[in-house]
């Protein structure tokens, strides 16, 4: 059986190799060989001035990086956390070359670079830079609007570090152990292992051999192993005999059945006596305890609702 129209068509790339010159207007795909250098090198220029590695979080280049030799230092908490520095001279110098770039590109790109430098100063020192006359953006809309907001995610952030720092510090104070005081721990438990099981044996041998004086020594050596097995497993195992292999089943079966007697007639006069008596039964004690029997289960499943 042969299958057609599974397979989708390949997309023809507009180039001069495969004899397509001119395109149509909805052409979409062409090939990597029609794009000029100069383009390629304008785009990545675009792409350097619109999205500036203000923070320098992206990875130096691998002639750029320096090797350390050996091993790190071990840091704290609070070197660990996130720090933002900014080099007010390369920030001054930037938009300074941006002031000679304009050209280039659109004025919104301008606008957004000089916000993205404003918001990168705000959420690193907290206040707002008057001192930059090259910051050429609405002080009254920042002062309404974002800078509030940041100004409080700014003191935020700070109570919720200083909390943290102290949290972790009092769970480090308590439960963290360096591993040279983990390994001497296990190293003294281990010890104190190996002197007990000394003791058990020594016990154990003088034992054996006071009960059988004329045993040769494999015999011995097998009983005291024997012992010294079933006296470890008797300290290893639970002392609730309800988690043992042979539970007291006295305590989970239990009859919860109850018994409940009332009378099916009436408290009455009796005509034949002139007596009251009950109508049921004829018992003439009115506090008798009942002459109908009803057996009630608590353990039994009530399947009312389920029909």
């Amino acid at each position: 059986m042969q299958i057609t129209g599974t397979l989708p068509k390949p997309k023809k790339i507009g180039s001069i190799k495969n004899g397509k010159v001119n395109y149509p207007q909805d052409q979409n795909f062409f090939h990597s060989s029609d794009i000029a250098p100069q383009a390629r090198n304008a785009v990545q220029e675009m792409k350097e001035l619109t999205n500036p590695d203000i923070l320098a979080t992206k990875k130096p280049e691998w002639n750029l990086s320096n090797a350390t030799v050996g091993h790190k230092t071990q840091e704290s908490h609070s070197q660990n956390l996130f720090n933002v520095t900014i080099d007010f001279e390369a920030i001054e110098n930037r938009c300074v070359s941006d002031q000679k770039m304009r050209k280039y590109y659109h004025p919104r790109i301008h606008l957004f670079m000089l916000e993205l430098t404003l918001v990168t100063f705000i959420m690193t020192t907290g206040m707002y830079p008057l001192m930059f006359p090259f910051l050429d953006i609405s002080i009254r809309r920042y002062k309404k609007s974002i800078l509030p907001l940041m100004i409080q995610t700014l003191n935020s952030t700070k109570v919720m570090q200083q909390k943290t720092k102290i949290k972790n510090e009092k769970l480090v104070q308590d439960k963290y152990k360096p591993p040279h005081l983990l390994t001497k721990e296990y190293n003294e438990s281990l010890r104190k292992e190996k002197e007990d099981l000394s003791e058990m044996k020594d016990t154990f041998m003088k034992q054996t051999l006071y009960e059988m004086p004329r045993a040769t020594k494999e015999r011995v050596e097998a009983i005291v192993f024997k012992k010294m097995y079933v006296a470890q497993h008797i300290a290893q195992e639970p002392e609730d005999p309800q988690l043992t292999l042979q539970p007291d089943m006295t305590k989970t079966l239990r009859n919860t059945k109850q018994r409940k007697y009332y009378h099916n007639g009436k408290w009455e006069m009796n005509r034949v006596d002139n007596e009251e008596c009950w109508s049921c039964c004829m018992n003439s004690d009115k506090d008798s305890e009942g002459c109908v029997a009803v057996i009630k289960d608590k353990q039994k499943w009530i399947l009312s609702s389920y029909s």
